[in-house]
This record gives structure tokens, C-alpha cells and sequence, in this order.
């Protein structure tokens, strides 16, 4: 009767640890933290997961390349070129311009533009680089836009 017992106890612990795997895939593949390890969450996840659900029903391949332009606000020209400077050595095209509408401390854009595969890896990735960046430098990242690539 022990074979029985032992068997039965390894297919417990066996299945156990299936499922904890599968559980800890599946949130990974939502993009959502499993335990608050692998990503903390930042304010702009939620609604970049919902720009590219949108994106997707909108019938964009999201397995393809796509443009993605990212915006940062600055007080200064000077300081939206540092800005440029920064992002064009990490391989975005960046463009610096005084924005459609001024608010206050934010009137200067820079642009920065880079071909990927859109993900919410990529994008809490760069949410969270280039908040920092924009704050380093006094201003703010105010988020991004990709056309939808079929």
C-alpha cells in the first residue's frame, strides 16, 4: 500500500507545480506581475493595454513592426535637445518642435520615434525609461501613438 501512497503524493506535488507554472506563464503573457515579481505596474500599463487591444481590433498585426512615436514635454528648447541627444544614442529618431498646444513648462516637444514589435513589455520598458528621462531633464513623458499596421 506505500507504492500507492508515494505515487499518489508525487502526482499531487506534480500537478501542483503544473499549475502554479501555467498560472505564472499566463501573467506573464498579460503583462500583469505574478507575485510583483517579474514587472511592477505603473500607472500608463492599464491603458497601454488597452491601446493595443484596441490596435488589435482595430485589425493590426501586432506580431509585425510598427512605428512608435513616444512625447516629451519640456520647459526649454535647450533641455528637449539634451533630451534628443539621449534618445538618439538608445536608437530613436527624434525631432524637436514647439508642440500644437503650450502648457505650462511644456513648451517644447521631442518626439522620439522607433520601429518595434509592439508589446506591453516594450512599452512598460519604455513608459518607465522615459518618464525618468523626461523628470531628469524637468519635464514629462505624456505617452505614445502607433498607426495600425495590418
Amino acid at each position: 500500500m506505500k507504492p500507492v501512497i508515494a505515487f499518489s503524493i508525487v502526482a499531487i506535488v506534480a500537478t501542483v507545480a503544473a499549475v502554479i507554472a501555467i498560472w505564472l506563464w499566463w501573467a506573464r503573457t498579460l503583462g500583469q506581475p505574478a507575485f510583483n515579481m517579474p514587472m511592477p505596474v505603473v500607472a500608463g500599463d492599464t491603458a497601454d493595454l488597452a491601446t493595443l487591444d484596441g490596435m488589435r481590433h482595430a485589425g493590426a498585426d501586432l506580431s509585425k513592426p510598427t512605428e512608435i512615436s513616444h512625447y516629451l514635454y519640456f520647459p526649454t528648447k535647450d533641455l528637449a535637445d539634451q533630451a534628443a541627444v539621449d534618445l538618439r544614442s538608445q536608437g530613436y529618431k527624434v525631432t524637436v518642435d514647439t508642440p500644437a498646444m503650450v502648457r505650462p513648462n511644456e513648451a517644447w516637444l521631442a518626439q522620439a520615434t522607433q520601429t518595434v514589435v509592439p508589446s506591453i513589455d516594450y512599452l512598460h520598458k519604455t513608459r518607465v525609461e522615459l518618464t525618468a528621462l523626461a523628470a531628469k531633464l524637468g519635464g514629462t513623458y505624456d505617452g505614445w501613438e502607433a498607426a495600425v499596421k495590418k
